[in-house]
């Protein structure tokens, strides 16, 4: 084949594949933002909703306005991969704050187990009768 012909084919080849991407990509329609805290009916749509949800905060997660714990809820309501992946290695473990974020929406048991007897005796050392553990819930 000559160069003129092969440049053809390649260009023809190339064309092919950029309209195979634009056609198969799913155009997706959540505003992933407005829909936090509640399930979204299409799962394609949640699963992008996790990917951004995830990059979005990746990207900001030093922003006053941007909360490890909104994150790590949403990723556990919708059932995200990034969640699991999350609470097994910790990317935003920064300190005993964030330490204590992950605990609470991983593994609420050992969460509750670490704050009874501190809560319970600051409780009691300000003069409360007996506080029961279920009132801090």
């Amino acid at each position: 084949m000559n160069g003129v012909k092969m440049n053809t084919v390649l260009c023809c080849c190339l064309l092919l594949v950029i309209s195979f991407i634009a056609t198969s990509a799913q155009n997706f329609t959540v505003n992933c933002r407005e829909n936090r805290g509640s399930r979204i009916s299409d799962r394609n749509e949640e699963l992008n909703c996790c990917n951004q949800t995830f990059a979005d905060f990746s990207r900001t997660w030093h922003n006053e306005a941007d909360y490890i714990t909104e994150m790590m809820e949403t990723l556990s309501d919708w059932n995200c991969s990034q969640f699991a992946t999350e609470c097994s290695k910790p990317t935003f473990n920064f300190n005993s704050f964030t330490g204590m974020v992950y605990k609470r929406t991983c593994n609420r048991s050992a969460f509750e187990d670490d704050c009874r007897t501190p809560l319970l005796k600051a409780s009691s050392s300000r003069g409360g009768a007996s506080v029961l553990w279920s009132d801090f819930l």
